[in-house]
Parts: structure tokens; C-alpha cells; sequence
């Protein structure tokens, strides 16, 4: 689970797509741009990374000691300045998307209406973004690096799963908005990545990390719908 954190997030630069211009023709192109780039980047990594430190996997900081063998103290300073750059875009990213995911259930009226306001001047979700970022400084303060890793895999696999499962219905559904954007033997992918998906997550331990989700989708839901109780009983009390 850890290993797959290194390949997941792809999926970020599809939640901010509405504040983008052209976001059918750009953001399809970026995505497989960016996926074809990290792909190739990752395969070169892992080849030098193999080939100058044989003692690779009993390594703690692979990259910096195998850039300290071949560069010596400058690739190891290098590697790490390099770590804290994809760190804070990591946390930049992160910032970025899930704020967007409570804004935008603000407007379409899933939540409170105050997580769709934006700021005067900067145009941007202030009010969810603070709220994010409490949020997840809490989580992060009450469980440890790995489980965070973890967790954070976990439910990114689970959105994974329900969009590839979408994906054949929606192509078949006559009712459905037109698609922007047809991924090609899209079909055959979203099965095949939902197999794999089930396969990653049978090596989960649901009795740690799956309780933490479980107690924040359930309080997630709770919220929804008291929300949408809410709203049901204010419509019928103004009619």
C-alpha cells in the first residue's frame, strides 16, 4: 500500500478542472502527458538507483544514499532539497483539490452553503480551505506517517473503483451527458483496474487503518444527510 502512494494523485488535476479553460481538451492531454513523464522518470530512478547501491533494499533513504555513492555529499544534499520541493508541492496539491471537493459540493447543495463562498479578491474557497486544512492538521497530528500514507491510499483506491465502475454504465446510459472525452478501450481498463484494485485491497488491515475510514465516512454521511434533511424540512416549511 505504501508503495502504490508513490503512483497515486493523477486524479487531482481532474477535481480543480472547472476553473480551467478549454478543461475537455486540456486537462485529458495532461493527464496522459504527466502519466507518460512519471512513468519514465520513476523507470530511470529505479535503474540507477539498482545499479550504484546493491545494498538497495535494506537502504532507509534509498535515493539519497544512492545519490551519495555516485555524487557523493552533493547528490545526497540534492536528492533531499529535491524530497522537500515534492513534499510542499505534495502539500500544495493536496491543499488545492481537497478543498475543491467540499466547494463543490456546496454548490450543487450537498453541504452548507458557506463552504461554496469565495474570496473577494482572490476568488478562491477561503472557507474550505481553512476548514480542509484544520481537518487534516488534525488527522495528521493523531496518526502516524505511515498510516496516513495508508489511509490516504486507501480511500484514492476506493475513488479509483467507483469511477472505473461508472465509467460502463455511463457509457451505456441513454440519459447521460454527452461525453467530452472518450478514453479508448476505456471498457477494458475499468474492468481491469477494478481487479486490481480488489487485489490491493485484500492486503489491507482493515482492523487499523480501514477503522479510521470507516468512522469518517460514517460521520461524512451523518452530515449529508442531516444536511439534506435539513433542507428537505426548510423547502416544505416556506411552501
Amino acid at each position: 500500500m505504501i508503495l502504490i502512494y508513490a503512483f497515486v494523485g493523477f486524479e487531482a488535476a481532474t477535481i480543480p478542472a472547472g476553473e480551467v479553460r478549454n478543461p475537455q481538451r486540456s486537462v485529458p492531454f495532461a493527464l496522459m502527458t504527466a502519466l507518460v513523464i512519471v512513468a519514465v522518470l520513476y523507470i530511470l530512478i529505479q535503474v540507477v538507483a539498482i545499479g550504484t547501491l546493491p545494498e538497495l533494499a535494506a537502504s532507509e533513504r534509498p535515493l539519497a544514499d544512492a545519490a551519495n555513492k555516485f555524487l557523493g555529499s552533493f547528490g545526497a544534499a540534492f536528492i533531499t532539497i529535491g524530497a522537500l520541493v515534492s513534499i510542499f508541492g505534495n502539500l500544495n496539491g493536496g491543499f488545492l483539490t481537497a478543498s475543491r471537493v467540499p466547494f463543490a459540493m456546496a454548490e450543487h447543495n450537498e453541504l452548507p452553503r458557506i463552504f461554496a463562498r469565495t474570496h473577494e479578491k482572490f476568488k478562491t474557497p477561503h472557507i474550505s480551505l481553512f476548514i480542509t486544512a484544520l481537518a487534516m492538521l488534525v488527522l495528521t497530528i493523531q496518526s502516524s506517517f505511515i498510516t496516513a500514507l495508508t489511509i490516504s491510499t486507501i480511500t484514492r483506491l476506493i475513488v479509483y473503483a467507483t469511477t472505473c465502475a461508472a465509467l460502463p454504465v455511463f457509457r451505456y446510459r441513454q440519459d447521460s451527458p454527452k461525453a467530452e472525452f472518450l478514453a479508448p478501450l476505456g471498457i477494458a481498463a475499468s474492468v481491469l483496474s477494478l481487479v486490481l484494485t480488489v487485489w490491493l485491497l485484500t492486503n489491507v488491515d482493515f482492523r487499523k487503518e480501514g477503522l479510521a475510514i470507516l468512522i469518517v465516512a460514517v460521520l461524512g454521511l451523518i452530515i449529508y444527510f442531516a444536511y439534506r434533511a435539513f433542507k428537505e424540512k426548510k423547502s416544505e416549511e416556506s411552501l
